[in-house]
C-alpha cells in the first residue's frame, strides 16, 4: 500500500510518494519531489543541495530553504519507513 504526504511552504510543495520507491532500483523514481512556481520541479536532495529548482536553475528563497532543511528528518523517516 502506497503511501502520499504534501508539506507547503508558499508557491512551493513537496510530494512524498512511496509509489516512487523502488528497493530493487536505487536512484530511481522521484520519492521526494519539490514543486516550485511556474511548474518547476527538483528532487528534495537535488534542491536542499543547490538551491535551485528547475531546468532553469531558479534560485529557492531563503525562507523556502530553511523549511526544505527543516523538513530533512521527515524525508529521512518516510523514505526509511518505505524502504528507499
Amino acid at each position: 500500500m502506497s503511501e502520499r504526504k504534501t508539506y507547503t511552504c508558499g508557491a512551493y510543495r513537496l510530494e512524498l510518494n512511496s509509489a516512487e520507491i523502488d528497493p530493487d532500483n536505487a536512484g530511481s523514481g522521484t520519492p521526494a519531489l519539490l514543486h516550485g512556481p511556474h511548474g518547476r520541479t527538483a528532487t528534495y536532495w537535488c534542491a536542499l543541495s543547490t538551491g535551485e529548482c528547475g531546468e532553469c536553475g531558479d534560485d529557492i528563497p531563503e525562507s523556502v530553504m530553511r523549511w526544505l532543511d527543516r523538513l530533512a528528518p521527515t524525508v529521512d523517516a518516510f523514505l526509511e519507513r518505505h524502504g528507499g
